[in-house]
């Protein structure tokens, strides 16, 4: 694990290590916005090294940097897998993380599969009392709208802050849940990676 808070001499000292990287995972605030992401993969395709493999989370509002397009990057780079942290679609997207635009995290998804079809794209959304009841319908639309593909999600459970967390719902209210949810597991038609997803919440 590596920070670039730490001081400004982190490229300085991570750039040794480079040549010998063979995968890397890039996450924490977002990374695409980050000017030390761009010189890694500067280096790695300086010293064509373009077997690393890369891994992003990301909030895929933005593919540009200053003058930096990820897009042309990833073109250069063979294994590369997306993590989106979408969370909802649409008007409870936009509110539950500030800043987001839904028509563009679609336009986004286009992207990904017209320009760069080499890259993989799954989701990684999480669950929480802003969501819960909603989320089987994000889950549900993008499967169903071929945003992504069934196995390619992997569902995290919101433990902070500690307020937003459905582990402090009452407990009629999770029983409730946990009867919707039994019956989403019972009645979907998609892969068995889903269906157990679902019966972690």
């Amino acid at each position: 694990v590596v920070s670039n808070n730490e001081d400004d001499s982190f490229y300085s000292k991570l750039e040794p290590y480079l040549n010998d990287v063979e995968e890397v995972y890039f996450a924490g605030g977002e990374s695409l916005i980050t000017p030390e992401h761009y010189k890694i993969l500067d280096h790695w395709l300086e010293n064509d090294n373009t077997d690393v493999r890369i891994t992003y989370t990301t909030n895929f509002s933005v593919f540009k940097y200053k003058d930096k397009n990820v897009l042309d990057y990833w073109n250069k780079f063979k294994n590369i897998e997306i993590f989106a942290s979408i969370d909802a679609m649409g008007e409870l997207a936009e509110y539950m993380r500030k800043g987001t635009k839904w028509s563009d995290i679609l336009k986004n998804i286009e992207r990904i599969k017209t320009e760069v079809p080499h890259v993989k794209l799954s989701f990684t959304p999480t669950v929480s009392m802003w969501n819960v009841w909603q989320f089987p319908s994000l889950i549900a639309r993008a499967v169903n709208e071929g945003l992504i593909e069934e196995d390619n999600i992997r569902i995290n459970i919101l433990t902070f802050p500690w307020f937003a967390s459905i582990y402090n719902l009452p407990q009629d209210i999770k029983w409730g849940l946990h009867n919707e949810y039994k019956k989403i597991q019972e009645d979907l038609k998609y892969s068995s990676h889903i269906r157990n997803s679902f019966g972690s919440i």
